[in-house]
């Protein structure tokens, strides 16, 4: 097996496949193409022709940076592209983002380690609050209720 980078985004229907066969939920195709269009850069791993991995960053690509969509598909999880992936996305952003750069992500449960392992780290205060979220639909509501 010879795994092939490409520096690019995943197509809509190569992004909706990875994301079915995983499990993360799948948009639909007008939200997937919109998903897809706001990226700031992205990356796929190829096997034979057919994406097994991807990664994209969304983001001002100076200043700020945000990891997403970090996908491998089950079949191919632990041989090193999940890190091939993030280290070539990262190399990618040098090129154009400040070296004080912030770059964020959300690890999925029970990866935090994966993503220790290349630098990254939890905040740590007094530097910095907690990482925080919502969804918007919540966010609406404690709004009205605020």
């Amino acid at each position: 097996m010879t795994i092939e980078i490409q520096y690019r985004l995943p197509t809509p229907s190569e992004f909706r496949a990875l994301r079915t066969e995983t499990d993360w939920g799948v948009p639909d195709h007008a939200v997937t193409e919109a998903v897809l269009a706001h990226s700031f850069s992205g990356i796929v791993a190829l096997d034979d022709g057919k994406m097994v991995g991807m990664a994209r960053t969304v983001g001002d690509g100076c200043l700020i940076l945000y990891i997403q969509d970090v996908v491998i598909a089950s079949s191919h999880r632990g041989q090193g592209i999940g890190r091939a992936l993030l280290r070539a996305l990262l190399q990618e952003a040098a090129k154009t983002c400040l070296p004080s750069c912030t770059i964020g992500l959300f690890a999925a449960a029970g990866q935090a380690e994966f993503y220790e392992k290349l630098g990254f780290g939890t905040r740590k205060p007094p530097a910095y609050g907690p990482g925080m979220h919502a969804a918007l639909s919540e966010l609406a509501k404690a709004s009205h209720a605020a």
